[in-house]
């Protein structure tokens, strides 16, 4: 097992609204990186990060989760969020703890009220912040050709 210093090592928060894809993307992160052989689905109950019963049976995260992945000589601590209201806590109290965060919009659904919050904690933080939309935008085919 490696030894990582503190130079080496990142926590990278996602943060969300409930539903939008968040730990669809720890997912695929973790499989590219090598961490898994496979691609888990949140609707089959096979995600790394969403492994209680009560998430599993509910389809969505309830706790944070931390999945460490190894990428080229850098430990990076994905931190899966909640997206749902009910569920803030675990979220700020992830923040805190983040060097960056990366807000997850679903390119079907666009900003929703959720992700919106997420700003404000991000940005008291003064973390680095990356958006990332988790699927392709409804109508950008469109878009694209009239570009």
């Amino acid at each position: 097992m490696n030894v990582y210093t503190t130079d080496s090592i990142r926590n990278v928060v996602l943060l969300g609204h409930g539903g939008c894809g968040k730990t669809s993307l720890v997912e695929a992160m973790a499989y590219v990186s090598g961490l898994t052989g496979r691609l888990g689905k949140v609707s089959d109950g096979t995600t790394i990060s969403d492994y209680d019963k009560e998430e599993i049976k509910r389809k969505f995260s309830i706790n944070t989760s931390v999945v460490p992945l190894i990428w080229k000589d850098t430990k990076i601590n994905l931190l899966d969020t909640p997206g749902y209201f009910d569920f803030v806590g675990e979220a700020e109290e992830a923040v805190a703890a983040a060097d960056a965060a990366i807000i997850v919009v679903s390119g079907k659904a666009g900003v929703e009220n959720r992700t919106l919050d997420f700003t404000f904690p991000v940005k008291l933080s003064k973390i680095r912040t990356f958006v990332c939309a988790s699927r392709p935008l409804k109508g950008a085919k469109k878009l694209l050709h009239r570009t």
